[in-house]
């Protein structure tokens, strides 16, 4: 029979030991950055969504300011890649829209960045840089 100062000592021995398995099973992340350039031009405003390739887990966003962004803390693997950027009715685009504004803009990148994206990036710690030249033509 365990004393009652041996039975305690073991609890928080497996208490313990339980936190320090828990903590190990994190996945382990990147911090992604990059450009964005629209042909040849830096996108000056938009955004940039990253999610798990097989679907699972969250999207991660991320604002793209003057050609630029930067994303911590993405967990490593196969993702899926959107770029978004929008032109508002008054021909502003969505860095000079004022916050007054009605409209939402339209998007102007074509589907296959975003919405039926080909874009896809390899995420591996402890960082992942990747620059996106985008080509479109205006009809």
């Amino acid at each position: 029979m365990l004393t009652h100062s041996l039975e305690k000592a073991l609890r928080i021995l497996i208490v313990l030991g339980l936190l320090t398995f828990g903590l190990g099973c994190q996945n382990p992340t990147s911090t992604v950055s990059g450009t964005v350039s629209v042909n040849g031009e830096p996108l000056t405003n938009g955004w940039i969504e990253i999610e798990n390739a097989d679907g699972m887990g969250r999207t991660i966003d991320s604002q793209i300011t003057d050609g630029r962004f930067e994303i911590p803390q993405v967990e490593v693997g196969p993702k899926i890649v959107r770029i978004l950027a929008r032109k508002f009715a008054d021909g502003l685009d969505s860095d000079s829209a004022t916050t007054e504004s009605t409209d939402s803009g339209q998007q102007y990148l074509p589907g296959k960045y975003n919405a039926l994206t080909e874009l896809t990036l390899d995420v591996v710690a402890p960082k992942t840089q990747q620059d996106y030249n985008l080509e479109i033509t205006m009809d």
